[in-house]
Protein backbone atom coordinates (compact mmCIF):
# COMPACT_ATOMS: atom_id res chain seq x y z
CA UNK A 1 0.00 0.00 0.00
CA UNK A 2 1.72 3.63 -0.87
CA UNK A 3 1.29 6.13 1.60
CA UNK A 4 -1.38 8.03 0.17
CA UNK A 5 -3.09 5.09 0.50
CA UNK A 6 -2.44 4.35 4.07
CA UNK A 7 -3.48 7.92 4.44
CA UNK A 8 -7.25 7.56 2.27
CA UNK A 9 -7.51 4.28 4.44
CA UNK A 10 -7.13 5.40 7.62
CA UNK A 11 -9.39 8.46 7.19
CA UNK A 12 -12.07 6.11 5.37
CA UNK A 13 -11.45 3.81 8.56
CA UNK A 14 -11.94 6.89 11.07
CA UNK A 15 -14.98 8.29 9.68
CA UNK A 16 -17.15 4.99 8.02
CA UNK A 17 -15.21 2.54 10.09
CA UNK A 18 -15.30 0.89 13.50
CA UNK A 19 -12.27 -1.40 15.26
CA UNK A 20 -13.77 -3.98 18.15
CA UNK A 21 -13.22 -7.10 20.02
CA UNK A 22 -15.76 -9.30 20.36
CA UNK A 23 -15.47 -11.83 22.96
CA UNK A 24 -17.35 -15.60 23.16
CA UNK A 25 -17.55 -17.48 26.51
CA UNK A 26 -17.22 -21.44 26.64
CA UNK A 27 -17.18 -21.31 30.42
CA UNK A 28 -17.12 -18.70 33.39
CA UNK A 29 -13.26 -17.71 33.01
CA UNK A 30 -12.19 -18.93 29.73
CA UNK A 31 -13.06 -18.07 26.18
CA UNK A 32 -11.46 -16.18 23.36
CA UNK A 33 -11.38 -12.69 22.38
CA UNK A 34 -12.20 -12.00 18.20
CA UNK A 35 -10.85 -8.79 17.19
CA UNK A 36 -12.25 -7.56 13.93
CA UNK A 37 -12.04 -4.11 11.69
CA UNK A 38 -15.37 -3.29 9.67
CA UNK A 39 -15.99 -0.05 7.22
CA UNK A 40 -19.56 0.38 5.97
CA UNK A 41 -20.58 2.33 2.74
CA UNK A 42 -23.13 2.82 0.00
CA UNK A 43 -19.83 2.55 -2.27
CA UNK A 44 -19.19 -0.61 -2.58
CA UNK A 45 -16.34 0.38 -5.51
CA UNK A 46 -14.97 2.37 -2.60
CA UNK A 47 -15.12 -0.76 -0.55
CA UNK A 48 -13.79 -2.96 -3.33
CA UNK A 49 -10.81 -0.39 -3.95
CA UNK A 50 -9.93 -0.78 0.04
CA UNK A 51 -10.21 -4.23 -0.02
CA UNK A 52 -7.70 -4.82 -3.18
CA UNK A 53 -4.99 -2.46 -1.45
CA UNK A 54 -5.37 -4.43 1.72
CA UNK A 55 -5.47 -7.43 -0.27
CA UNK A 56 -7.73 -9.49 2.31
CA UNK A 57 -11.23 -8.69 3.54
CA UNK A 58 -14.54 -9.89 3.08
CA UNK A 59 -17.38 -7.15 1.61
CA UNK A 60 -21.26 -8.08 1.94
CA UNK A 61 -24.44 -6.55 2.05
CA UNK A 62 -25.08 -4.39 4.88
CA UNK A 63 -28.31 -5.46 7.68
CA UNK A 64 -30.12 -3.60 10.00
CA UNK A 65 -31.01 0.11 9.51
CA UNK A 66 -27.74 2.09 10.19
CA UNK A 67 -28.34 3.68 6.45
CA UNK A 68 -31.29 2.08 5.68
CA UNK A 69 -32.82 4.59 2.99
CA UNK A 70 -30.13 3.51 0.55
CA UNK A 71 -28.77 -0.44 0.17
CA UNK A 72 -25.07 -0.49 1.63
CA UNK A 73 -22.14 -2.98 2.16
CA UNK A 74 -19.16 -3.86 4.95
CA UNK A 75 -16.20 -4.85 4.38
CA UNK A 76 -14.75 -6.93 7.45
CA UNK A 77 -11.37 -7.63 8.08
CA UNK A 78 -10.74 -10.26 11.10
CA UNK A 79 -7.94 -12.35 10.36
CA UNK A 80 -5.44 -11.95 13.00
CA UNK A 81 -2.14 -12.10 10.71
CA UNK A 82 -3.71 -9.85 8.03
CA UNK A 83 -5.15 -7.44 10.96
CA UNK A 84 -1.96 -6.41 12.04
CA UNK A 85 0.18 -6.16 8.86
CA UNK A 86 -2.67 -3.51 8.09
CA UNK A 87 -3.10 -2.01 11.52
CA UNK A 88 1.05 -1.37 11.16
CA UNK A 89 0.32 0.44 7.84
CA UNK A 90 -3.20 2.72 8.63
CA UNK A 91 -1.88 3.23 12.57
CA UNK A 92 -0.28 6.45 11.87
CA UNK A 93 -2.67 8.32 10.06
CA UNK A 94 -5.46 7.58 12.49
CA UNK A 95 -6.50 10.04 14.62
CA UNK A 96 -10.18 9.07 15.97
CA UNK A 97 -9.28 5.47 16.34
CA UNK A 98 -5.67 5.73 16.74
CA UNK A 99 -5.87 4.06 20.62
CA UNK A 100 -8.44 1.10 19.38
CA UNK A 101 -5.82 0.39 16.80
CA UNK A 102 -2.83 0.78 19.14
CA UNK A 103 -4.63 -2.03 21.68
CA UNK A 104 -6.06 -3.99 19.19
CA UNK A 105 -2.36 -4.33 17.75
CA UNK A 106 -1.40 -5.12 21.52
CA UNK A 107 -4.38 -7.73 21.59
CA UNK A 108 -3.00 -9.25 18.61
CA UNK A 109 0.57 -9.44 19.69
CA UNK A 110 -0.78 -10.90 22.73
CA UNK A 111 -3.07 -13.97 21.37
CA UNK A 112 0.28 -14.67 19.13
CA UNK A 113 1.58 -15.74 22.52
CA UNK A 114 -1.17 -17.42 23.62
CA UNK A 115 -2.33 -19.06 20.17
CA UNK A 116 -4.78 -21.19 22.18
CA UNK A 117 -7.16 -17.88 23.04
CA UNK A 118 -8.44 -18.32 19.09
CA UNK A 119 -8.87 -21.16 17.58
CA UNK A 120 -9.95 -24.37 16.85
CA UNK A 121 -7.61 -25.85 19.89
CA UNK A 122 -10.26 -24.69 21.78
CA UNK A 123 -10.69 -21.90 24.92
CA UNK A 124 -7.42 -21.15 27.48
CA UNK A 125 -8.41 -18.19 30.20
CA UNK A 126 -8.16 -14.76 29.26
CA UNK A 127 -5.29 -12.57 31.18
CA UNK A 128 -5.83 -10.01 32.98
CA UNK A 129 -4.68 -7.57 30.07
CA UNK A 130 -6.83 -8.78 27.67
CA UNK A 131 -9.65 -7.55 30.04
CA UNK A 132 -8.57 -4.56 29.91
CA UNK A 133 -7.78 -4.08 26.27
CA UNK A 134 -11.58 -5.67 25.69
CA UNK A 135 -12.66 -3.18 28.20
CA UNK A 136 -11.18 -0.30 27.05
CA UNK A 137 -11.72 -0.43 23.34
CA UNK A 138 -16.01 -1.03 24.49
CA UNK A 139 -15.62 2.43 26.72
CA UNK A 140 -14.12 3.79 23.39
CA UNK A 141 -16.71 2.54 21.00
CA UNK A 142 -19.66 3.96 23.49
CA UNK A 143 -20.42 0.83 25.02
CA UNK A 144 -20.94 -0.49 28.78
CA UNK A 145 -18.15 -1.47 30.30
CA UNK A 146 -18.73 -5.35 31.01
CA UNK A 147 -16.22 -7.89 32.43
CA UNK A 148 -15.51 -10.64 29.94
CA UNK A 149 -14.64 -13.50 31.92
Amino acid sequence: MTLPQRAYFAGILDSEGWISITFHKSHPGHGRYKPYLGIANTCRPMLETLQSWAGFGRIHPGTGTKLAKKPYWVLHFNTLSNLQILLELVSPYLIIKAEQANLLQELIRLKGLHPRIHGSAGFSPATPRENEIFARIRQLNGHPVTTAA
